[in-house]
């Protein structure tokens, strides 16, 4: 089995971090680890996740609360913590749709030799109302950046 490690970076989320927790835990994925890299937060997140540490059913989740110099750090530390064989990056007031780790792990499965899987999402305001659904460009293996 496939262990699974999200990285969650996070700062001042209390609004949205159990939403975001929920999501990942409701997945019910038993290889998993979810590492929210705090950068200090000052409004309540610390103290919700303290609140799950130790908790049944809340195994998986790891977290650190220190100041960063933002999100890319904050990412980059969860990348050197992640310890799964597929790595999932999701934003603090995100959330996943039921199923995607299933889908996720189907798509690696079906082909063994794909590195990246991404999918479409739905652009939500602060009340959970859906505004857009945004479907995904195909993947093109041409496709290049030039800095």
């Amino acid at each position: 089995m496939l262990k699974i490690s999200i990285i969650t970076p996070s700062y001042n989320q209390a609004r949205f971090i159990g939403e975001v927790l929920s999501s990942v835990k409701e997945q019910n994925h038993p290889a998993l680890e979810h590492l929210v890299i705090d950068g200090g937060s000052q409004d309540g997140t610390v103290e919700i996740l303290k609140s799950l540490t130790g908790q049944t059913g809340w195994e998986h989740l790891q977290w650190l609360s220190e100041r960063d110099r933002g999100q890319s750090d904050a990412l980059n530390k969860g990348f050197k913590m992640a310890s799964g064989d597929v790595i999932g990056w999701l934003n603090s007031d995100d959330r996943y749709e039921p199923g995607c780790f299933d889908a996720v792990l189907a798509a690696f499965t079906d082909w063994p030799d794909v590195d990246v899987v991404y999918g479409d999402y739905l652009i939500m305001d602060g009340g959970g109302k859906t505004l857009l659904q945004k479907k995904e460009i195909g993947f093109d293996w041409t496709f290049s950046c030039v800095a």
